[in-house]
């Protein structure tokens, strides 16, 4: 009975207190690949059966991310001139079509392979059953260029998966070629997605810990603002509550109010020093160095394209 007892203490002293929670807060992070410089991109045609529409996919995924004006190479007069001759135009060719009308980089790509056809050789080698329909997948090759030095700035090979047996073949086909379009762009623009991140929690018996606690399921659920009330509240009756200052903290980072949110994390910490509270200070800059360097690369590109426009 008293090892039962002590266990059952241990683990209300462990919940009770300290960072045994969590919630979800957005943090942004710079493309997979660094591309400093790149204001402006020209996207080809990819090689492959399915080429010309993966690259309308990346065209209309980037438009929709912000991270860089899209030029049409098909716009540039170099390569209307040669389409007109009945040429088609070379990759050197278009480099120096794009340098001239101060495009940063040329984006182009490969349909390596259609799954389909994988799938076929897997049914004859006796691999895959005839009777099931296998699974489409779609791999694709891209590079991204520097029209200025002929340098490859990102390069990489992506492979999309659908699974979906239910849709049509030509449902299969769009299904993929917008994944495919995605993940390129994914690739080469700053993601912003929720990141898990500890929230403090104290004794109900401490002073203001019925509210801390009760903010603590409201951010758990996703409602920061009830969150915050009730943190607020806890302050009021003890102004000195760490758990509801750090908490603070972490809501003023999911609204990017960073520097707020790293003085509510340095308050919390001054009045309790804990692995929870430095480790949380940690994300808040890692967060806002993450988000100042997309919005520099935002406000540049804004910039770029108000130049552009203007010629």
């Amino acid at each position: 009975m008293r090892c039962w007892v002590t266990y059952l203490l241990s683990v209300y002293l462990i919940t009770a207190s300290g960072c045994a929670h969590f919630a979800k807060i957005p943090m942004w992070r710079s493309a997979g690949v660094p591309v400093d410089g790149v204001k402006t991109v020209a996207v080809l045609p990819f090689e492959g059966e399915w080429g010309s529409r993966v690259a309308e996919e990346v065209s209309d995924a980037f438009a929709d991310s912000g991270a860089y004006t899209i030029v049409s190479a098909d716009s540039l007069p170099e390569i209307q001139t040669a389409d007109r001759d009945g040429e088609v135009p070379t990759f050197d060719q278009v480099l120096v079509a794009a340098r001239q009308a101060d495009i940063d980089a040329v984006l182009t790509g490969t349909i390596v392979n259609d799954g389909a056809l994988e799938a076929e050789q897997r049914v004859r080698t006796g691999i895959l059953r005839k009777d099931l329909k296998p699974s489409r997948s779609m791999t694709v090759d891209y590079k991204l260029v520097d029209t200025r030095t002929g340098e490859t700035l990102s390069q990489n090979r992506i492979s999309c998966l659908e699974p979906e047996q239910k849709k049509s073949e030509q449902q299969l086909e769009q299904t993929l070629i917008q994944r495919c379009g995605l993940e390129v762009v994914s690739q080469l623009t700053p993601q912003c997605s929720d990141c898990s991140i500890a929230l403090a929690n104290c004794a109900w018996t401490e002073r203001g810990g019925i509210a801390v606690r009760k903010g603590v399921r409201a951010a758990e659920s996703g409602n920061w603002q009830s969150a915050v009330e009730a943190w607020e509240s806890a302050l009021r009756v003890n102004p000195v509550n760490d758990a509801a200052i750090f908490n603070l903290a972490l809501a003023a980072a999911s609204r990017s109010e960073f520097k707020k949110a790293e003085e509510l994390a340095l308050s919390a910490l001054r009045i309790q020093h804990s692995e929870c509270y430095e480790k949380g200070l940690a994300k808040i800059r890692q967060q806002r160095s993450q988000f100042e360097s997309v919005s520099r690369h935002l406000g540049d590109l804004k910039q770029s394209t108000a130049e552009l426009t203007a010629r």
